[in-house]
Parts: structure tokens; sequence; C-alpha cells
């Protein structure tokens, strides 16, 4: 800044004092509320503002009533700590929709049991210190493929190796359907991925369902143990900056089908079965 008030001075261009508004030109910086880093191309959300927005977030959830003004401001907060938090957007669609239910600015209402759900979710987000997002991800299609039967259960194969889990007996009770059974693949697939450190990548996974395919692409299932799926992924992926993005392959192209019917010949090593899955919802 100094070599640009060298040269402004002379035109009696005024400037506010740095120390009051404003900042020095670095590598590191604050900027519409984000700290930005051009040295590793990243950015994240400053430690105090991600504690007002969990001390906000804390607050709305202590409250028997909300107004619209209380669900504003919240919707407002996490929409834009959502540049960092990417992944947990799929937990904005039920407090968008309880938005519009108010009539005005005096109606009060409980909260719903949705909200709360996805509420639950931002909070275990946020938890998270020093959450960064780079700005560099890399795509990286690593050929992995994931893949439900109902003759014998899930699996999925990378670089011709593979894993597989049989379903047990019973497990299609309530909204347990061959939906969830995809999902689950998906998500046990994305265990495997975390655990093996990948990072600041987006990864490709390519799935014959294309339910399970719209539904993470899009956040949200109309399935509520298919929504909590995708929220115990989001979790998984957030600290890791990575996200998924699903692709559509024909049942005859997918090499996990022989996997989830069982058919393990032919392929080279088994992955470990030992995943580290976090309790159910």
């Amino acid at each position: 800044m100094s070599s640009v008030f060298r040269i402004t001075n002379p035109l009696g261009s005024p400037w506010h004092a740095v120390t009051n508004k404003g900042q020095d030109f670095a590598a590191r910086f604050k900027y519409l509320g984000f700290v930005w880093d051009l040295t590793v191309r990243s950015v994240s959300l400053p430690d105090d503002k991600r504690e007002r927005t969990v001390s906000k977030l804390t607050s709305f959830l202590a409250k028997l009533h909300v107004t619209r003004n209380d669900c504003a401001s919240l919707h407002g907060t996490l929409q834009h700590v959502s540049f960092v938090y990417q992944d947990a957007c799929s937990a904005l669609p039920a407090l968008s929709c309880f938005l519009s239910k108010f009539a005005n600015n005096f109606v009060l209402h409980h909260i719903l049991c949705a909200v709360l759900k996805d509420l639950d979710l931002w909070q275990a987000c946020l938890t998270f210190p020093s959450v960064t997002r780079s700005l560099m991800r890399v795509c990286i299609d690593p050929n992995l493929h994931v893949d439900t039967s109902l003759s014998f259960g899930v699996g999925f194969v990378i670089d011709n190796r593979y894993a597989g889990w049989r379903l047990i007996e019973g497990w299609a009770c309530e909204t347990r359907d061959i939906g969830w059974a995809e999902s689950v693949a998906l998500e046990l697939a994305i265990y495997w991925l975390t655990q093996q450190q990948y990072r600041d990548a987006n990864i490709v996974v390519c799935s014959e369902n294309t339910g399970v395919i719209g539904a993470f692409s899009n956040g949200r299932s109309r399935n509520p143990v298919c929504n909590d799926c995708i929220r115990r992924i989001t979790s998984c992926l957030i600290p890791e900056n990575v996200m998924i993005s699903p692709k559509y392959i024909a049942s005859g192209e997918n090499l996990a089908d022989p996997v989830s019917h069982g058919l393990f010949l032919g392929f080279g090593l088994s992955l470990s079965s030992r995943l580290h899955v976090p309790s159910p919802c």
C-alpha cells in the first residue's frame, strides 16, 4: 500500500487508514468473511466466525418457537459458510422449505423434525476446526465401481481389487429397499477412499443406479434412510475437502456386478473389509 500511497498522495486522493479500514497486500488475508491463502490456493472460515456460526445455530436450536427472521438469519449464515463447507449444502433444503411456511414476521412455528435433522449435520460439520477448501481440487477417476444385488449383497471394485459384504436376512424392512442398499454400497466405497488419504479432490464413482446418482447429486432423497447415507457421506467428505461425482454406467459395464453377486474369482487382491463406519443416524 505504501507504493499506492506514494503515487496517489500528490493527486490528493483520500484514503482510509489501513489500520481502520482495509489491509495491506499479502499472500494470506481476510476478505468477504473468509481467509484466503494465495500461496497454497485455499480458502477457510476464520475460527471466530465459525464459533459465531455455531453459537447462532445453538441458540436457534434452543428455542421452543422461531420466527421468520430467526430462520432467515440462520439460513443466510449457513448459505454463506457453505462456500467452504460445500457438501453440507445437502442439509439446507429443509430449512429453505421451512422458511417459506412463515406468512409474516410475527408468526411462530415449532422447528420441524426434518430441519432439526439437517441442522444436526451442520452442527457436526462446524465442530471441525480449521476446515480448508482447496481451490486446486483435482478430478480423479480411480476406476471405482459400486453395485448391489438382492441375491448376495453390496460391493465395490477398484483397480482389480474388490470388497464385498453379504446383506443379512431381513435387511429389507420399513423404508430400506434396493435404493438404500445401493446407497450403502456407495457409502462403504467412500469410507474406503477417505481412509486411503484421498484429499482435495473430486473423485468419480461409477454406479448403474440412476436413483442413487440423482439423490447424491441433488443432496437429498425422498427416502429417509437414503438421506441418512447422504448425511454420513457428507460428514466424512468435508474434513478431507473431497467431492464425489457419481457417474452412470450400464449394468453390463459395471465391474462390481460379479462382486455384488458373491462372485470373486477373476479379481486380484481383496481389499480390507475392516472400515471405520460411524454410528447409524
